[in-house]
Formats: structure tokens, C-alpha cells, sequence
């Protein structure tokens, strides 16, 4: 009786709402209906089972506005808290929450110290979207299944992403010319950015998650997996190769020594030769690329360091409480400090960028998280989880990151907010992977046995 009348409710829903969607197409253009349906739809899977705000963040993030993202991410964390709370949710401490609330409560503070309030205020609610990131993930995300369902996610659209980006190349994509410098690099006439309008974007993107399928390839026992899982490598590896992002070819060496080093260390003569064989392997135009990284009178690393230089000076005036949050400020206070021939929208490096925004204990709680991240999943991943899975898929996470915040040392790679987005999805990742998997509770106890 009970299960008629559920059935009974749920038809009469459908049919008010399929009436109600009729109607609004008559007042405003089909589109604009269509947009609605699909919030609609949106909103209803979420409130079903707020997993899905998942689901939807990771496929929105290379495909949708920032905007769009932070609805969802600020929709599906909403749910969340109000399940949580009704089911009354144990959380368990994993040594990052102190250096995180620091971080967070600079990140606020900075909102009153910036040039525009309005602006840092704005600034602000994204990075609340990406600390959210962090407990939608860890309540909503309970077992391996849904865990591996969402990492499998997250490789096929980047795996979309790294085909639609060899399309571009293959068809000469139109490249502005402020991205390639003609007279140096005269074999290079494209770069591809695929749906983030820049290629530093784009390989900030592929850096991240490139190190998950290659993990999977090397912790399944399946051909057919195994083949799937090297391909989607390899896609991936070629929309970063064609970005000709040398911060981002840097990032993608260093994670791959990473996972190298974390997981199977016979890899790391195969890689060697691979890097000696690279010139014989790679186009003339990637090599001509990659040689210039330590030309310090190429136009772009030359006029990179100008701007770190005006950068340091600004800190030295701006040390203790920062210019405020948002790259107003840093437009705003940086033409005082420039020197002459740089103008510049930030400060093209990650960790001067935050110790700018933020003052240096931003930074430092900044740098202490990332160390009690690293130490909490290393420990666990090696000292205390059995199962192969998540020692596989840990350390890719730790590569893909690794190799994140090497770009970020020559380039601000938290300048577009769907690249934050991401990384802090695979830190709350990671934490969920611990938890999933029994691993210990804190960073600060306990010894590492094997």
C-alpha cells in the first residue's frame, strides 16, 4: 500500500513538473527552459544523493563557467551538512584541520585588506568553494565502488579534454601570438588550450590527473584494463605535450619521479632512457621548447623574473598583512613597484602570489598544510592501509599535486579557479581514500611498521 502510494506521489510530481516546464517555455525562449530543466535535474539528484554534486563538479569543471561549478560545489555542500548533521556523522582528525582553519582565516582576513571589497568578497565565496571541496568529499564519498566511480570520472573527462586538444593541433587551432614568441621559436605555430582559452591552463589540468591512469595501469591485472588505462595516459600526454607548457612538461617530470620513487623504482632506469632518447623521439619544435627552459634571455623567462623581482619589492612593503585577496589589488598596488617594460596581472608564481594576497603566514600556514597533508597520507598510504588500491592510487594523487606546485613555481597556477577546484578535490580525495581504506586516524601519532 505504501509502496503504491510512493508511486502514486511520484507520478503526480512528474506530471506537475513536465506541466509547469510547458508552460515556461510559452514566456521565455527554449533554451533558456532547457536551462532550467536541467537545474532542475541537477538540483534534484543532489538533493537525492548529494554523491552526485560530485559527479556533476568533476564533469563541470573543464566543460561549464566557474560560476556554475561553485553552485554546485556551494548546493552539494549545503545537502551535505544538513544529512550530516540529521545522521550524525563521526569525522576523524588527520593532522591538516589547524594549518587549514589558519589558512582559511587568512584567506578572510585578506578580504578587508584588499582595494576592493566588493571583488575580495567575491574572491572569497570561490575559495569557500574550494574548502568545501574537502567535507563533500569525505561525507559523501563512503567506498571504494564510489570512490574508484569518481576517479574513473575524473580520467574520462580529462581524457575528452586531452582528444579534443589533439583536434586542435591536428587542425592548426588559432594561436595568439602573445603565446609563442615567432622569431625564437620559428617550428611552433600552435599551441592548444582546449576549453580553458590558454595552454598553461590546460596543462596545469592534464599535470594533475595524468599520474591516476598510469597508476591504474600499473595496479590492474587486467590486459584489457591495462590497455584502456595506458591509452587514456597517453591522450592525456599528448594534449600536454602539444600545450608546449614548459611549467607544465616540468610538472609532469617531476610527479612522474614521484610515483616513480613512491611506487615502483625499477621504473626509474626506464624513465632516464626515455628522457635521453627524447630527443630522438620528440618533434624539433617540443625540443626547441624545452631547451630554452633555462635560457634566461628568452622574452618569457626574462620577463617572468622582471616580474617576480617587482613582486618581491611589493612584499617587502606588504609582508605582515598582504595586499588583500583577489588580483584587483595585485593590478591595482603592482604599478607602483614595476619595473618599467613589465606590466603584469599577477606574479606568475603560486607561493609569492599567496604570501602577496594573504602576508607570509598565509603562506607559511599554506606550506605547513601541504607538509601535514603529505605526511598524513604518505604514513598511512605505507605504514597502515593493506589494500593495493589505494597504495596505488595515493601516491598518483601525491605525484599529481607534486607536480602541481613545481608549476607553481613559475606560474600562478591558481589563476583560473577550475584548476583550484581540482586540486583541492584530490586533496579531499585523498583524505576519503584514507578513510575508506582504515588508515590511521592522526599525523601526529603513532610509528611506521611495514
Amino acid at each position: 500500500m505504501l509502496a503504491a502510494l510512493t508511486t502514486r506521489k511520484t507520478v503526480i510530481a512528474a506530471v506537475i513538473f513536465g506541466a509547469f516546464l510547458g508552460l515556461l517555455t510559452i514566456y521565455i525562449p527554449f533554451s533558456s527552459s532547457f536551462k532550467v530543466f536541467l537545474a532542475v535535474l541537477v538540483f534534484a539528484a543532489i538533493l537525492y544523493n548529494p554523491l552526485y554534486g560530485i559527479v556533476f563538479t568533476v564533469v563541470s569543471i573543464p566543460l561549464l563557467p566557474t560560476t556554475t561549478t561553485l553552485l554546485i560545489i556551494l548546493l552539494t555542500a549545503g545537502i551535505t551538512f544538513l544529512k550530516a548533521f540529521n545522521d550524525k556523522k563521526e569525522y576523524n582528525y588527520t593532522g591538516v584541520e589547524i594549518p587549514l582553519t589558519g589558512f582559511m582565516i587568512s584567506v578572510f582576513a585578506a578580504v578587508f585588506f584588499g582595494q576592493d571589497l566588493l571583488v575580495s568578497f567575491k574572491t572569497f565565496i570561490i575559495y569557500l568553494g574550494y574548502f568545501l571541496l574537502l567535507p563533500v568529499t569525505y561525507l559523501n564519498i563512503k567506498n571504494k565502488k564510489e570512490l574508484h566511480f569518481i576517479i574513473l570520472l575524473i580520467i574520462l573527462t580529462a581524457s575528452v579534454i586531452g582528444l579534443y586538444a589533439i583536434y586542435q593541433y591536428s587542425t592548426g587551432v588559432e594561436t595568439a601570438r602573445s603565446w609563442i614568441d615567432p622569431s625564437r621559436f620559428k617550428s611552433i605555430s600552435t599551441r592548444v588550450y582546449a576549453t580553458f582559452d590558454n595552454p598553461n591552463v590546460l596543462a596545469e589540468f592534464l599535470v594533475l590527473i595524468i599520474p591516476l591512469p598510469f597508476a591504474l595501469f600499473m595496479y590492474s591485472s587486467s590486459t584489457l584494463l591495462k590497455t584502456f588505462y595506458i591509452l587514456f595516459t597517453i591522450i592525456m600526454g599528448l594534449g600536454l605535450l602539444f600545450t608546449y607548457s614548459r611549467g607544465g612538461w616540468l610538472g609532469l617530470l617531476f610527479a612522474a619521479v614521484i610515483l616513480i620513487l613512491l611506487k615502483e623504482r625499477k621504473l626509474l632506469i626506464v624513465f632516464l632512457m626515455l628522457l635521453l632518447l627524447a630527443p630522438l623521439l620528440l618533434p624539433s619544435g617540443v625540443m626547441e621548447r624545452a631547451a630554452t627552459i633555462t635560457d634566461l634571455s628568452e622574452s618569457s623567462n626574462a620577463y617572468r623574473i622582471t616580474i617576480w623581482l617587482s613582486s618581491i619589492r611589493m612584499l617587502k612593503d606588504f609582508w605582515w598583512r598582504g595586499i588583500g585577496l583577489g588580483l584587483s589589488s595585485f593590478q591595482k598596488i603592482y604599478p607602483n613597484y614595476m619595473i618599467q617594460g613589465t606590466p603584469a596581472v599577477h606574479s606568475h608564481n603560486l607561493f609569492l602570489q599567496i604570501a602577496l594576497e594573504l602576508g607570509m603566514m598565509g603562506l607559511i600556514f599554506f606550506a605547513w598544510f601541504i607538509r601535514n597533508y603529505y605526511i598524513f597520507a604518505l604514513k598511512n598510504c605505507f605504514c597502515k592501509i593493506k589494500e593495493d588500491y589505494a597504495k596505488f592510487v595515493i601516491p598518483a594523487v601525491l605525484a599529481g599535486i607534486g607536480g602541481h606546485l613545481l608549476h607553481g613555481m613559475v606560474d600562478l597556477v591558481w589563476y583560473n579557479p577550475k584548476i583550484t577546484f581540482l586540486f583541492w578535490l584530490l586533496v579531499g580525495l585523498t583524505i576519503t581514500t584514507v578513510k575508506i581504506f582504515g588508515g590511521e586516524k592522526s599525523v601526529q601519532t603513532g610509528t611506521c611498521n611495514k
